[in-house]
């Protein structure tokens, strides 16, 4: 690939806009701080047998 060729577009199911990008971006790092406040959250439900 030379420096004149640009790489190939990504599907359409990969396009997202950077207000998408940064929605999903906010919304995990407050999950992730969200588990360091509250540790239960970390650990699955348990099923019943």
């Amino acid at each position: 690939m030379n420096a004149t060729s640009r790489p190939k577009p990504y599907p359409q199911q990969f396009a997202f806009s950077l207000h998408k990008i940064a929605t999903r971006v906010t919304h995990n790092l407050r999950l992730a701080d969200a588990k360091k406040h509250f540790p239960a959250a970390k650990q699955p439900f348990r099923k019943a047998a």
